[in-house]
C-alpha cells in the first residue's frame, strides 16, 4: 500500500485510510484518520470511519466513543446511527442499539450526544 506524503487532500488521505482498512492494516488507517483530525477534528466521516476501525480491533470504549460522535457531529446520517447500532449489539447492549433503531425507523435524526 502507497504512503501519503503531507501535500495530499484529505480525501486522498480519506481514501487511502479506507484502503488500508480493507487490507487489514489498522494501524497505518488510524495514522491517516488521526492526520485528518488533526487538520479537521470535526470531519465526521473521519470520526466515523476511526469508529469502525476501533471495533474492528474490539476496542469498545474507543469505538462507541468515535461513533457517538460522528453521529453527533452528522445526526442526519442515517450511515452512522445504523453503524453506532450495530457496534451496540456486537459490544452486547441490544436495549441501546434497539432505541437507536428504533429512532430510525420513526425517521429520528435528532442532533444530541445520546443518540
Amino acid at each position: 500500500m502507497d504512503s501519503f506524503d503531507s501535500s495530499d487532500s484529505n480525501a486522498e488521505r480519506f481514501a487511502h485510510a479506507v484502503l488500508h482498512r480493507l487490507h487489514g492494516d489498522y494501524k497505518a488507517a488510524e495514522g491517516l484518520l488521526q492526520a485528518i483530525l488533526k487538520e479537521r477534528p470535526t470531519d465526521a466521516a473521519a470520526v466515523h470511519e476511526l469508529g469502525l476501525i476501533y471495533s474492528y480491533q474490539a476496542e469498545m470504549d474507543k469505538s462507541l466513543a468515535a461513533l457517538e460522535r460522528a453521529v453527533s457531529l452528522e445526526p442526519t446520517s442515517r450511515t452512522y446511527r445504523m453503524d453506532l447500532a450495530k457496534t451496540y449489539i456486537m459490544f452486547g447492549d441490544a436495549d441501546k442499539a434497539a432505541a437507536i433503531m428504533q429512532r430510525l425507523d420513526e425517521g429520528g435524526t435528532e442532533g444530541n450526544a445520546n443518540p
